[in-house]
């Protein structure tokens, strides 16, 4: 039997050689389409066929044989909406195209920030606080301590102190540390090399105090740093959530520095009387922020002393201060005056015009100018 069913379709192939029988024109099946159209753009939930029709199934059970896929008008011009629908989720780009799942520039933007959060999500803080929005008020963003997206110094700074003799040695490589810690290898690096910078003389007056505290701090001491980093960082900087940079009147960065200058400062110092009868000694100073000291000065003005319901009295005031600190009177005197501290005695004003002249102004002006 199977030698003749064999012989059977032998014989019927040779005599239909050459004839492929009725073509039919071919099309993909809903389900092939829509995979196909989700390799090509990568976007899994599209569904360009959900108003087609259902698929047939031919004789064999099959919806993909040539003979179910039939191709009406109708269907035509559910292709051409399908098409449409996709190419709504297109997104042109300065160096090509992308799609989205969304078809709004609003959702499409905050598809893009999500993106943004997960992937910054894995280094810095991502509590939301009081701020963190647009709408919060200006007294809540202008605090930038432990924001959402600011990086969180401690597990840095404990990671760095950690491994410092390590790093030092050069036995682990910062990017194996920051791996090791869970880290941005990036900023651990930065961080690490600013830290261990000589603190030069004309250098940050900010930066040159870390790295002193830095040199001192012990393994488990990185908290008085991260709090006066977090100091400066309140005074210099104001943070703004992640999304609104663009925007009408709104900011040109996340981070945007804050003057702190100023061009005057009053301030005042609490003395407390010394148990032993000692003298307590004030020094007055002053030095650049780091930027240099090119056309810088520094006035002391009207330096006193207040309190105890009393009138103020002014440091040049103060009986005895140049003999109590051995100095010469005049020279102290000329000293104050020279500080802007005021006056140390009256000043004779001379060559001044004490009588109305009363002469017509004209030739001979000169000789007529009055009597001094």
């Amino acid at each position: 039997m199977q030698q003749w069913v064999k012989s059977f379709l032998i014989e019927e192939a040779r005599a239909l050689a050459g004839d492929s029988g009725r073509v039919v024109l071919r099309r993909l099946n809903n389900d092939e389409y829509n995979y196909s159209v989700r390799d090509l753009t990568g976007v899994p939930t599209l569904n360009p066929t959900r108003e087609f029709p259902v698929d047939g199934a031919a004789g064999e059970g099959f919806t993909n044989a040539g003979d179910a896929l039939g191709m009406s008008p109708a269907l035509v011009d559910k292709f051409l909406d399908a098409g449409k629908e996709v190419a709504r989720h297109l997104v042109l780009l300065p160096d090509g195209i992308r799609f989205s799942k969304y078809t709004t520039e609003r959702d499409r933007a905050d598809e893009i920030m999500l993106r943004i959060h997960q992937f910054y999500s894995g280094f810095v803080n991502v509590n939301r606080q009081l701020g963190d929005t647009w709408d919060d008020p200006a007294t809540a963003k202008a605090n930038v301590i432990r924001r959402n997206g600011s990086i969180p110094l401690e597990v840095y700074f404990a990671a760095a102190l950690a491994e410092r003799g390590a790093l030092g040695q050069r036995e682990k490589s910062l990017a194996a540390v920051a791996a090791e810690h869970g880290l941005s290898a990036k900023y651990f690096e930065a961080l690490w090399n600013m830290l261990n910078q000589d603190a030069a003389p004309g250098g940050s007056l900010v930066l040159n105090r870390i790295r002193a505290l830095w040199r001192e701090a012990r393994i488990a001491e990185a908290k008085p740093l991260v709090e006066m980093i977090h100091q400066w960082q309140q005074a210099l900087w104001r943070f703004v959530p992640i999304g609104h940079i663009g925007r009408e009147g709104g900011p040109t960065a996340w981070m945007n520095s804050q003057g702190i200058t100023q061009s005057t400062q009053d301030f005042s110092i609490k003395f407390t009387p010394p148990k032993d009868g000692c003298e307590v000694v004030v020094y007055l100073g002053a030095t650049n922020a780091g930027d240099g000291d090119a056309g810088d000065f520094v006035r002391w003005r009207n330096p006193r002393l207040t309190g105890g319901n009393k009138p103020d009295l002014a440091l040049r005031d103060v009986p005895g201060l140049a003999k109590r600190h051995g100095l010469e009177p005049d020279v102290l005197a000329a000293w104050l005056d020279y500080l802007a501290l005021g006056p140390a005695q009256l000043v004779d004003i001379t060559g001044l015009f004490t009588k109305k002249n009363g002469t017509r102004w004209g030739l001979g002006l000169r000789q007529r100018l009055g009597t001094a």
